[in-house]
């Protein structure tokens, strides 16, 4: 693919070709400098602005063996002012000439590294968000108008304060549930992280087995086996999560398990989720301890699901309800027997249902700043929360400033050039 108004004569001058009718496919074959045949290929000239840069284009579809397309490349080399496109460079041109908005290319980005369908279909829902950005201002320049009104010239209109927070309310609605949105799109993209934590022995490498469908952790009936952190990938509700198994919390003198236990620790920190495994046998007392040792390592709201495994060892199918705390939500407790997989698929489905509640998707446009949206919402309860008309209008054009940011197509160009980056060579 050639980019730019010298696309037309490179593309006439290596297939020998002079007339090109524009937007027509064409076989043709592909000359070196000496005339000798590179290769054959399908290619097709499309002239700016309607491309996807906007610009002159022209596209040769030709073999793909590495030879033909370092031949090739060589052989466009050779023209002037011809060059390798760098990372992202196409999306950059596109965006620079109006044809995508930042929303549309940090959504395309997230479409290019899909793993999941979910992946694919937010990445579509983010391309959206400048039009759902744009909608929200409009909305908020209307309240700010309709305040300037009630301030200059309230005693000759009909409206209240009291309207305006009728038309602010929805808006704040509006808001945080894109801000959930974008929460959840951060999740769906990045993965879940989650972490299975307990003492030795309680089973947790067997339910790391019984998880992932195969052998990838050392199963033995000494206490201890796992000694380092192992992980898996595996696909949760469209949602990658990453699942670590780690070593036994318990005290020891041992040098190498103390660092699997520390190593242990730390993942707890950047966990989104933890698996809390203890033994059905030792339940109550298994719950109590490794919570405790959660409280002293979160100070966050952090999702546990309680296992209580080997529950066929076990006649008491009944267990106490364990309730939540300041730093620990308990989301679910399912009872398993990881070397017969009883109760896996119940483990499971509370995995899926904790992604539900962490990623709500309701098929809208997605915005992608958690940060602006945070501070957006922040305004419009403050906005609300005043009796004061000035103080009402300074809260509702911050919040219009924030979604202005959101919704126009100017972007600091650092925040850009990281973001081009990420992008494959070409694209």
């Amino acid at each position: 693919m050639t980019n730019c108004k010298r696309s037309l004569p490179v593309l006439r001058e290596i297939t020998r070709k002079k007339n090109w009718t524009p937007w027509q496919m064409r076989y043709t074959k592909i000359f070196t400098k000496n005339d000798e045949i590179l290769d054959t290929a399908m290619a097709v000239y499309l002239p700016g602005p309607s491309t996807f840069t906007g610009e002159d284009t022209a596209e040769m579809y030709v073999h793909g063996s590495r030879a033909v397309a370092d031949a090739l490349a060589e052989r466009l080399a050779g023209f002037e002012g011809v060059r390798q496109a760098t990372r992202g460079e196409f999306t950059k041109r596109a965006f620079f000439n109006g044809k995508m908005d930042f929303h549309e290319v940090h959504g395309l980005r997230n479409l290019i590294y899909s793993e999941t369908q979910r992946q694919r279909q937010m990445s579509y829902d983010q391309m959206r968000g400048g039009a759902e950005a744009r909608r929200i201002r409009d909305l908020l320049q209307d309240a700010v108008m309709r305040t300037f009104v009630l301030m200059d010239f309230g005693e000759h209109v009909s409206s209240s304060i009291e309207d305006l927070r009728v038309r602010i309310i929805p808006i704040l609605e509006e808001v945080i549930r894109l801000e959930n949105r974008a929460k959840g799109a951060e999740i769906v993209h990045r993965g879940l992280r989650a972490v299975i934590l307990g003492r030795p022995n309680t089973g947790k490498s067997s339910l790391m087995n019984a998880l992932a469908q195969r052998d990838v952790a050392i199963v033995s009936e000494r206490a201890g086996t796992t000694r380092d952190t192992i992980e898996i990938r595996l696909n949760i509700g469209g949602v990658p999560m990453s699942l670590t198994d780690t070593a036994g919390i318990h005290e020891t003198a041992d040098s190498l398990e103390k660092e699997g236990i520390d190593r242990a620790k730390r993942k707890i920190l950047d966990a989104d989720v933890v698996i809390a495994v203890v033994d059905a046998r030792d339940a109550e007392e298994g719950v109590k301890s490794i919570l405790e040792e959660l409280e002293e390592l979160t100070e966050l709201s952090l999702p546990v699901i309680i296992v209580r495994n080997k529950s066929d060892l076990t006649e008491n199918t009944t267990f106490a309800e364990v309730e939540s705390t300041s730093r620990l939500d308990v989301v679910d407790s399912v009872a398993t027997c990881a070397l017969s997989h009883e109760g896996v698929r119940s483990l499971m489905v509370s995995l899926e249902r904790l992604v539900e509640n962490l990623c709500p998707d309701d098929g809208g446009p997605c915005l992608t700043d958690t940060l602006l949206l945070s501070e957006a919402r922040e305004e419009l309860e403050n906005a609300l929360s005043v009796q004061d008309s000035a103080l009402l209008c300074d809260h509702l054009q911050r919040a219009l400033d924030i979604f202005g940011q959101m919704a126009g197509s100017t972007v600091n160009e650092q925040i850009l050039d990281d973001l081009f980056k990420q992008f494959c060579i070409g694209k």
